[in-house]
């Protein structure tokens, strides 16, 4: 979650869903190709209060500076946003679980390159639980 900086919601280090829509929201529109809109929405469609929709925007560039002159609030997969080093804004993750965000690899059915190979081993020891085998 985007908040700007002196917000009320940085008084929480992880902040819950109800408490961050309380506040007026920028999100980005879905049709901006954003990677992570979808997943996004999922979570706030959960939500049990109603989204005050300020304004949905065509990148997170505009989003951030949205938010950092204080338009809203926004969300965004928080390695994206900390790329960019902002003084006007700060990150928060939102209370309880993580959602779930899903990164898929497409490649051709050959044999993959050297590279590719050492790529994919480091994948697999990194994400897949010890005893998973990958999917073919």
């Amino acid at each position: 979650m985007i908040v700007p900086v002196r917000h009320p919601l940085l008084a929480h280090a992880e902040v819950p869903l109800d408490e961050a829509l309380k506040f007026p929201l920028v999100l980005c529109h879905p049709d901006a190709g954003s990677g992570g809109h979808h997943q996004i929405q999922a979570v706030l469609q959960g939500a049990s209060k109603p989204l005050k929709l300020v304004d949905q925007v065509t990148s997170l560039g505009v989003m951030l500076t949205l938010v950092g002159a204080g338009y809203g609030l926004g969300f965004a997969i928080a390695s994206q946003v900390q790329t960019l080093n902002r003084p006007d804004i700060t990150v928060r993750p939102l209370a309880g679980t993580p959602p779930m965000l899903s990164t898929y690899l497409l490649r051709r059915s050959a044999e993959p390159s050297e590279p590719m190979k050492r790529f994919l081993q480091r994948a697999r020891e990194e994400f897949l639980p010890k005893g998973d085998e990958p999917a073919s």
